[in-house]
This record gives structure tokens, sequence and C-alpha cells, in this order.
């Protein structure tokens, strides 16, 4: 199941001013990493109509009305402030969703915080992605950062048909059908 979500694209030195818990943020990252990251998305999206959603390499769940992102970094799982992305672009995923299914996945990300990075986690995934199968392992224990956010939005209800440690940034944009260019749809409405 699919939750409604609507789309805000935010491009450098403009940033979202209400954030709400449990929403989260899909970030064009231009880090070290990020380049691996695109080159393991483009083994699994490999068809013309998917290289749309491999623009992302990075995503974290928004946690407080206040800012506050839970995202796992090279040291661990972590939390930030989403005015780290200021500088980047990102694009503002609101879900439709009651409060108490958005405390649940807050709750579960607020608890991960200082776990390890999942580094074999993910060099497993782009050895599944170089293979062309999907990856059978689960470990709650370790994340990456679509792991993080999909188990969050798992307690949200949210419905993916993937293993978490089996999923990456351009999953969750095709789950969410959101492109580079992904405006607000006018239709939808708290």
């Amino acid at each position: 199941m699919r939750p409604p979500a609507r789309v805000e694209r935010f491009g450098p030195g403009e940033s979202i001013a209400r954030p709400k818990p449990g929403d989260f943020i899909l970030v064009r990252g231009h880090g070290l990493i990020s380049p691996l990251i695109h080159w393991v998305q483009r083994l699994r999206f490999s068809r013309h109509e998917d290289r749309k959603f491999l623009h992302w390499t990075h995503v974290a769940l928004v946690t407080s009305t206040h800012g506050r992102i839970v995202e796992v970094v090279p040291r661990g799982v972590v939390a930030q402030q989403i005015e780290k992305y200021r500088r980047a672009e990102y694009h503002y995923v609101h879900l439709d969703v009651p409060d108490s299914d958005r405390w649940a996945g807050v709750l579960f990300a607020e608890l991960c915080v200082g776990q390890p990075y999942g580094r074999l986690s993910f060099l497993a995934l782009g050895l599944a992605a170089l293979t062309r199968r999907q990856l059978q392992i689960q470990d709650p224990r370790r994340q990456h950062c679509v792991s993080l956010v999909i188990r969050a939005l798992e307690r949200m209800r949210g419905e993916f048909g993937r293993e978490a440690l089996d999923m990456m940034p351009a999953d969750l944009a095709k789950h969410y059908n959101i492109t580079p260019r992904s405006e607000p749809d006018p239709t939808w409405h708290r």
C-alpha cells in the first residue's frame, strides 16, 4: 500500500518551513559515495523509463517539527537538522498518514540512533544489483539510509514489496513516483 504523498522540491538555499514528523526527504548528494550509489542504482534501474528515479542518492526521515532528521551516514545512524541540506537539492515528501502511524515510525527511527552503518549490507546490495537478484538478508541491527526510512515507513503501514536492506533511494522514488521535476499535486489535501 502506498499512502498518498505530496512532494516539494527545494533547491540550494531553500528549506522547508514547516517540517512534519514522519515525512521524509530524498537528497541529491554530491559526496564521495554518491557516484557509487548512482552507479549501483543504474544496474537495477536499467530500463529507460526508470532512469528518472536515479536522481537521488540519499534519504532521511523527519522526526520533529523543528527540522530534526534521523539518517544513516558512514559512522552510523545519527540525528541532525534538515538545515544540513540547505546547500543541496532535495525533495520533501509529505505523507498523508494518521498521526499515530507517524509517531510509530518516528519512534522507531529515534530508537535506531547510535546503530552502526550496514557496510556489508551495502556491499551485498551492490552485488545483488550486479547479479539482478533480490537480497534475502534481514538484519534489524544494521542500517543504510533507505533501510532505516523503509522500516520507519513500514511502521506507518507502508508496504514496499522488497526487504528494507534491498532498497535504494531510486526504489523509494519509484514507489512514490517522485521524479526530479516532481511538482506539488494541486488536488492533494491534508
